[in-house]
C-alpha cells in the first residue's frame, strides 16, 4: 500500500450543497396532510367502534 507522506495529492474540494427547503405549495400540502391525520386520530377509533357495534348487532340478530 502506498503512503503519501509528502501530501502530493489532495482530493478536490466539494462545493457546499444548498440548504433544502420546501416550496410554499409543498408546505401547504404538508400542513393539510398533518391536519387530516390529526382529525383521523380522533375520528377513526370512534368510527371503528361503531362498525364493530353494527357488525355485532347484525350477527346477534
Amino acid at each position: 500500500m502506498y503512503l503519501d507522506e509528502k501530501r502530493e495529492w489532495l482530493p478536490p474540494e466539494w462545493p457546499e450543497k444548498p440548504e433544502r427547503r420546501l416550496t410554499e405549495k409543498q408546505e401547504s400540502l404538508l400542513m393539510w396532510i398533518m391536519a387530516a391525520n390529526l382529525l383521523l386520530l380522533f375520528v377513526a377509533p370512534i368510527a371503528g367502534v361503531t362498525l364493530f357495534g353494527a357488525l355485532f348487532a347484525m350477527l346477534g340478530g
